[in-house]
C-alpha cells in the first residue's frame, strides 16, 4: 500500500519553473496598488485561491497571462489531488 503524498504549493511552484523567492516577495505587497491581505493569511485561504489571491497579476514582471495560466494549472492540480495539501511557505 502506497503512502498518500502531500501536495506542497511551494514545491509545486518550483516544479512549474516559478522563482518562489520572487513569488513570495510579491505576495500582497502594498505597492501593487490594492489593499494588501497579510501574507500569513494566504496560508489559511482555500488552497485553490493561493495564486489568485496572492497578488495583482498585471503588476508583476511575469504578466497577467502567465499567472492566469499558472492559476488554472494549480486549480487542476488541487482538484485532482487525492490527499493533503500544504502551503509550504513560512511567514
Amino acid at each position: 500500500m502506497s503512502k498518500v503524498k502531500t501536495l506542497n504549493f511551494e514545491k509545486w511552484l518550483e516544479s512549474q519553473g516559478v522563482d518562489t523567492v520572487y513569488f513570495w516577495n510579491q505576495c500582497k505587497k502594498k505597492n501593487q496598488g490594492w489593499s494588501a491581505i497579510p501574507r500569513k493569511v494566504l496560508e489559511h485561504m482555500p488552497s485553490v485561491r493561493y495564486i489568485f489571491s496572492a497578488f495583482n497579476w498585471g503588476k508583476t514582471s511575469y504578466g497577467s497571462t502567465y499567472w492566469d495560466n499558472l492559476d488554472t494549472k494549480w486549480r487542476n492540480a488541487v482538484e485532482t489531488h487525492k490527499g493533503p495539501i500544504e502551503f509550504g511557505f513560512k511567514s
